[in-house]
């Protein structure tokens, strides 16, 4: 089970036989996640804490070589 929520703000991140590639397409003035901007989910903020509460997991800590910033989900056994 997985939802993502806002894809605009935030990106799902990854390199492609190095090349960054960001997705959706017009998400790139949101890659920077130090900047301040409407709809971005952090690991502290609401969002991510209620997911957190009904045991999903976030795309913006679980992986190092890619960020899926808009992504929760349920990890499988």
């Amino acid at each position: 089970m997985a939802v993502d929520i806002n894809p605009l703000y935030n990106p799902y991140i990854k390199t492609v036989d190095g090349k960054k590639v960001i997705a959706p397409d017009n998400s790139a003035d949101y890659e920077d996640r130090t900047k301040n901007f409407p709809y971005k989910i952090t690991a502290d903020d609401l969002c991510c804490r209620l997911f957190r509460e009904k045991n999903f997991l976030w795309g913006g800590d679980c992986w190092s070589d890619e960020k899926d910033y808009q992504h929760f989900f349920i990890a499988e056994d």
